[in-house]
């Protein structure tokens, strides 16, 4: 039998807030140097594209970014754990999207939150 599903959040960053998103990275994805950080930073910033934010959270900590979000961070995506937006584009006709739970899934079983199978 499976493992629960986790979430992975991914999200563009806003121009200005440099620190406060390498204070933020640095705690949710703490395997990172500041380095990397700061180029995963630039390259949102300058490329328009998403990058994860933290990987592999409970449904609720992944509701409560994408609800309540930081002000540098926009376009949130909530994503099957292990996935990464290229999987899902072109993003608005991928037809594993969940319009109740905002979260993109791979698989045959849907939604993952729908069916109760994942990491509270």
């Amino acid at each position: 039998m499976e493992d629960p599903i986790g979430i992975d959040v991914w999200g563009q960053i806003r121009k200005g807030f440099t620190n406060e998103v390498v204070k933020f990275l640095r705690e949710c994805r703490p395997l990172l140097s500041e380095l990397e950080i700061r180029k995963q930073i630039n390259f949102s910033v300058m490329q328009g594209k998403a990058i994860l934010i933290i990987e592999r959270v409970g449904w609720k900590k992944a509701q409560q970014i994408y609800s309540f979000s930081p002000e540098w961070l926009f376009n949130i995506l909530l994503l099957q754990e292990g996935y990464i937006p290229q999987d899902f584009e072109p993003l608005s006709k991928y037809r594993d999207y969940c319009p109740v739970h905002h979260v993109y899934f791979g698989g045959l079983g849907g939604c993952y939150i729908c069916s109760d199978f994942f990491v509270e």
